[in-house]
């Protein structure tokens, strides 16, 4: 544990305070052997230094089959919420092998869409109407690990479908807190 430590005070240090042979000397003087902790150094500021690669939002809801499904009778809202409910409960699942501190759940509500579509379509901010319209509030709650990428894939599902999910409007209510 203290070489761990160790390890990561020396990791934050810059290369240009101190180069691995002072570090080799001064763990001569110690009497302790400081090859294997420069190697795990070099190795961590490698790893630190490498460039992420960026996620793409994948579409979560596609992999429901019932999403994308056409029926012979289109459902109520209720019926929309409870299928939906199904799909995010089979993607989402809180087992305990999951490390999701979140729930993610959909329910009937009523919430604000802009009135011109032309302009959501444009990306511009020149209508300033909104209509209140009912339709399907997708919520998620708990804690969301930095990193977790539901928001934007849930995001991303719903823009590819234009906000609508099984016939009805949708949208994304973020009740979740996130965890840096």
């Amino acid at each position: 544990m203290k070489t761990l430590i160790t390890l990561a005070a020396l990791a934050l240090i810059p290369t240009s305070l101190f180069a691995a042979t002072a570090m080799e000397q001064l763990g001569e003087a110690a009497h302790f052997d400081m090859k294997p902790i420069v190697m795990q150094v070099k190795d961590l500021k490698q790893a630190v230094e490498r460039p992420s690669i960026p996620m793409r939002p994948t579409d979560v809801l596609a992999s429901c089959a019932v999403i994308d499904a056409k029926t012979f009778r289109a459902y109520d809202l209720k019926e929309a919420a409870g299928v939906l409910n199904g799909c995010l409960n089979r993607l989402y699942t809180s087992d305990a092998g999951s490390r999701r501190a979140y729930t993610v759940e959909a329910a009937t509500g009523r919430f604000a869409v802009r009135a011109c579509p032309e302009a959501r379509a444009a990306g511009t901010f020149s209508c300033q109407a909104f209509i209140e319209v009912e339709g399907l509030v997708i919520t998620i709650k708990g804690t969301i690990l930095t990193g977790d990428p539901i928001l934007e894939n849930l995001n991303y599902s719903l823009q590819k479908r234009d906000s609508k999910v099984l016939g009805f409007k949708a949208t994304l209510d973020n009740k979740a807190a996130v965890l840096k």
